[in-house]
Order: structure tokens, then C-alpha cells, then sequence
């Protein structure tokens, strides 16, 4: 998608998923996401995994996750489900527009 000039305007580890959002030439929203558990785990990660204190997730680098996958790091550790320090309220901000 990069190629074609279609870039992400917000990416977000939500630790359950991992998420990215873009823009539509009519200015829609649209998330593509791929989940990081398998759906068996959802339920225990909610219970004991999802973060109390930032249960939105963290931004990430799309071009970290590109170059994870193109050096050949495991899927299971590109789809991390940990969310490290708090939510960027400039990332809410722009997933609200």
C-alpha cells in the first residue's frame, strides 16, 4: 500500500490487536487490524493481561513492523500484546476527526 502512496495516518498496538488507520479519498475512516492472540486467549488476556492503566494501547512505527518482518523476526513477536507507557491523547485526537 505504501508503494501506492496510501500511509497510515495513526497506528496503534491495542494489544489485544494491532491496528491501522487511514483515510479514504472521500476523508472516511478505515482500520485494518490483525488480531495478536488467538481468539481462544481473548478472554484471559482481558482478565490479566490488557493494561489497567492504558487499556487503549501505545502508537507504533509501521516501518519498525516492516523491517521486523523483512529481517525475519517471528510473527509471535511482531504481534506483541504488551502495551508499554501511557496513551498519546494526540493519537485519540486524530482517530476522532
Amino acid at each position: 500500500m505504501k508503494g501506492a502512496g496510501i500511509t497510515p495516518f495513526v497506528s496503534v498496538n491495542h494489544g489485544l490487536t494491532t491496528s491501522f488507520y487511514y483515510r479514504d479519498p472521500d476523508g472516511n475512516g478505515v482500520e485494518l487490524q490483525i488480531d495478536n492472540l488467538e481468539p481462544s486467549q481473548w478472554k484471559d488476556w482481558m482478565r490479566h493481561g490488557m493494561s489497567k492503566e492504558n487499556p487503549f494501547g501505545t502508537t507504533i512505527d509501521p516501518e519498525d513492523i516492516v523491517r521486523k518482518y523483512r529481517s525475519g523476526v517471528p510473527e509471535s513477536e511482531i504481534k506483541s500484546t504488551k502495551i508499554s507507557g501511557t496513551f498519546d491523547m494526540e493519537t485519540l485526537r486524530r482517530l476522532s476527526e
